[in-house]
């Protein structure tokens, strides 16, 4: 297998990151190389198992930080977060990580 070097720029960089808690060590200032196949699949396969709006929510301030500037980027973020605690996931989610187990999101 042959790796190839892509530098991931902008947004793109920075949707791991919200999406997956190891992320925030992997962003790096020089770009890193695109990993594996097996990764690529195994990414959305991970994503699938978060609730749907707490991945559009990530998605979309990740999508916003080429269009307004870092102050009103951040307030944004924090606003999203907050409102993430309104979901009908929410009790779900706390409850099984209360008791160690995977979530049943119902969509």
């Amino acid at each position: 297998m042959i790796a190839v070097e892509a530098p991931l720029r902008g947004s793109t960089r920075l949707l791991p990151m919200h999406l997956t808690p190891a992320a925030p060590e992997r962003v790096t200032p020089t770009p890193p190389k695109i990993p594996p196949p097996v990764d690529a699949v195994s990414l959305p396969t991970r994503v699938r198992r978060y609730p749907a709006p707490a991945v559009a929510k990530a998605k979309e301030c990740v999508n916003l930080v080429d269009e307004v500037p870092l102050t009103a980027g951040l307030q944004y973020e924090r606003r999203e977060f907050w409102s993430a605690f309104s979901y009908e996931g929410k009790q779900e989610g706390m409850a099984a990580f209360l008791e160690k187990r995977e979530p049943s999101w119902t969509e």
